[in-house]
């Protein structure tokens, strides 16, 4: 694995810097961050996806015998 991860090591920088750059004009250029407002309809799809994908990972934690939704609450690996 770790030779694998060497040799695609420069391939995954170039996506890392491109993320990087990308992410800070609008900083740089004094523009606004485009976020949905809660009026929008596409407010619906970002708290959907928000929704579904904690759902997803609740569900996974708890029929891999792992314990209940309390140890999933308390689980410090759900954020990161």
């Amino acid at each position: 694995m770790g030779y694998t991860y060497s040799s695609i090591w420069g391939i995954l920088f170039v996506a890392i810097v491109f993320y990087g750059i990308i992410s800070q004009i609008p900083l740089v250029h004094q523009l606004p961050i485009l976020l949905p407002k809660v009026q929008d309809p596409w407010f619906l799809l970002y708290i959907s996806l928000f929704i579904v994908t904690y759902t997803r990972d609740m569900v996974d934690f708890i029929r891999s015998d792992h314990g209940s939704f309390g140890k999933w609450w308390n689980d410090p690996k759900k954020f990161g």
